[in-house]
């Protein structure tokens, strides 16, 4: 009985932050492959191509 309310108790938490390291994972995934982007890119804006 002790066990479930613990779980009721603890599930949104849990639950929240799950969203939360999932969202600042996709985040940091996302600003790491723009960066990429941007410095695969920078040479040829230099030279004039873009």
């Amino acid at each position: 009985m002790n066990f479930t309310v613990w779980i009721k108790r603890m599930l949104p938490i849990i639950a929240a932050l799950s969203v939360l390291i999932i969202s600042a994972a996709y985040i940091s995934s996302k600003l790491i492959n723009e960066r990429a982007y941007r410095q695969k890119w920078e040479d040829y804006d230099e030279c004039g191509l873009a």
